[in-house]
């Protein structure tokens, strides 16, 4: 068989492979929550309905993935199922070019391998499906990087900068750190080819991939910021927001990424091992490479490669060192170059090893994932019964009993069915202060544009103003309040009716009174999951006065 045909029959071999092991996952969430991810679903569906991101609807991110998810919603019908479908297609997307990738130095059975050991592993971010599309358009755009250190050539860069553009329709900030640490690698792999022979010809190729960069993401935001007031444009993109716009120390912040490491090796013994293998081999390969050892590829390749990856994953995690509260799925980002890196690591550092080493390896990282997609497959088992089962025409998905536990299930399942049996299919509710979901679920539209009311997301006076007429246009009779409006989180205070949207608290407390309570209301303080209590507002016939906001602990939290 030709390179070329082994090449095809395991890269089929690895997507089918693939999608075995995805598959559970349409059907599986491993952590919902009511505000992100409920976010999440509702724009969806208001993007399936004709809605414009930003303008219709409050959204943070690139205009790209609620199109992208709305075609599955078309396709499969409106349900979490058909969001986690369309996760998985990007998924499956991600492993195949990690193959492809790795391909470009490894034999295809070693890439193959690497595909399956990526999807065992890859870490999903915990809070939105958006971020699973920039992944697959970074690991685009590092394929086509390594395209073009094993072989120079503008059509390789053009393609990497359209991809870094793409992933800036997604999150305009990860667009841009991907192809500045892109266009670097370039100039670096160029100087180890080359030296400064050239440098003309070279400046023309990064200046034109600049452009297609810089005019894409123009062309592809323009249509849906142009005349949006300022304040909106603000909000959808909170670069400026003191929370990511402040530059703490950065001694916490590597003491940070230790401790992260440190409780993430000790939860698997598989990942000590795994690091443990990648360090030792890419030890070998570096001595290697200095010794002038045989290896399978060109040395100023291979350290081009290598300074791309490591280049690619601290840009990517620039938001971790920016935002004064460190949250540790910002450094997920870093995962698929670091990845790659271990990949490469393994394959340089086990050349010129007896087979029997090599194989010894092989079946040290086969174990690892065998024995880990197992336990996977046993957790997603055990969610898999009736108590775990988020029902409801728009649900039809298991959940983690570890991440959402029966508890916020029965919350959730009341509140949303005494929606369904109260509220008019026709009319419109408010949600309070950040929780979606039960619009979603509920199959009733939002009456509001702004989804989210706390802190340093809370909308100006002249906004609460709008809401309320909004609310009295449409004749809003039913709203949702949660306890989350009670949060002590950093960063998200305890905004709603305490230090903002007074006018609005004020004006809730004036009109509507509690129709039903489901969950643990006046837990103290709650959390996005835990301990979660919503309270049915009802509008009251009679404008009068009822306390709805108890404040507890969260009266001394306040935000700067």
């Amino acid at each position: 068989m030709t390179k070329a045909g082994a090449q095809l029959t395991m890269l089929l071999l690895t997507v089918v492979v693939g999608a075995a092991i995805l598959a559970p996952y349409v059907g599986y969430q491993d952590v919902l929550d009511q505000s992100d991810r409920g976010r999440d679903l509702y724009c969806f569906k208001k993007t399936m309905d004709g809605a414009t991101v930003y303008r219709d609807y409050w959204w943070i991110y690139g205009p790209a993935m609620p199109y992208y998810y709305s075609l599955f919603y078309r396709a499969m019908g409106v349900s979490v199922r058909s969001v986690l479908a369309g996760q998985c297609v990007l998924l499956l997307l991600c492993g195949v070019l990690i193959f492809l990738t790795a391909a470009l130095f490894v034999s295809p059975g070693c890439a193959c391998l690497a595909s399956v050991v990526f999807w065992v592993y890859y870490p999903d971010f915990p809070h939105t499906y958006v971020y699973t599309g920039a992944v697959a358009c970074m690991l685009l755009a590092l394929y086509f990087l390594v395209r073009y250190i094993r072989r120079p050539g503008l059509p390789s860069l053009l393609l990497c900068a359209a991809a870094a553009a793409v992933a800036g329709m997604v999150k305009l900030n990860i667009g841009a750190a991907l192809f500045c640490a892109s266009l670097a690698a370039a100039f670096v792999a160029d100087l180890l080819r080359e030296g400064l022979c050239g440098l003309g010809g070279r400046l023309r190729r990064y200046a034109a991939s600049a452009s297609l960069f810089g005019g894409g993401i123009v062309l592809g935001y323009l249509p849906f910021t142009r005349g949006l007031p300022g304040v909106v444009r603000s909000q959808s993109f909170p670069f400026s927001n003191p929370q990511r716009s402040s530059l703490p120390p950065l001694l916490p912040r590597l003491r940070g990424i230790a401790e992260i490491a440190a409780e993430q090796f000790s939860l698997d013994w598989r990942y000590p091992l795994l690091l443990a293998v990648c360090l030792a081999c890419l030890a070998r390969g570096l001595w290697l490479i200095a010794r002038n050892r045989p290896i399978a590829a060109p040395r100023s390749e291979l350290g081009a490669a290598m300074i791309a990856f490591l280049l690619i994953a601290l840009f990517s995690i620039h938001e971790y060192f920016m935002n004064i509260f460190a949250i540790y799925y910002q450094l997920i980002w870093a995962f698929p170059p670091l990845y790659l890196l271990f990949v490469l690591a393994v394959w340089t550092g086990t050349r010129g090893l007896p087979a029997l080493a090599r194989r010894a390896v092989a079946a040290l990282v086969v174990v690892c994932a065998a024995t880990s997609l197992a336990s996977t497959a046993q957790t997603i088992r055990r969610s898999m019964v009736p108590a775990q089962h988020l029902g409801f025409a728009r649900g039809g998905v298991y959940l983690n009993p570890a991440n959402n536990p029966p508890e916020w299930l029965a919350t959730v399942r009341g509140a949303v069915d005494y929606l369904m049996r109260n509220v008019g299919k026709d009319e419109k509710i408010a949600a309070f202060p950040y929780d979606t979901l039960y619009c979603f679920l509920s199959e009733r539209d939002s009456a509001i544009r702004q989804q989210e009311i706390l802190a340093l997301s809370h909308p100006t006076e002249e906004q609460e103003r709008e809401i309320i007429a909004s609310m009295e246009r449409q004749n809003v009779r039913w709203a949702v309040l949660s306890n989350l409006y009670r949060t002590t989180e950093p960063g998200k205070g305890a905004g709603f009716g305490l230090v903002c949207c007074r006018t609005l608290s004020g004006y809730l407390e004036e009109h509507f009174d509690i129709a039903s309570v489901f969950g643990p209301w006046r837990t103290d303080p709650p959390w996005w999951i835990e301990g979660h209590g919503v309270a049915i507002l009802r509008r009251r016939e009679i404008p009068g006065r009822e306390t709805l906001f108890w404040w507890g602990s969260a009266r001394r939290v306040t935000v700067k």
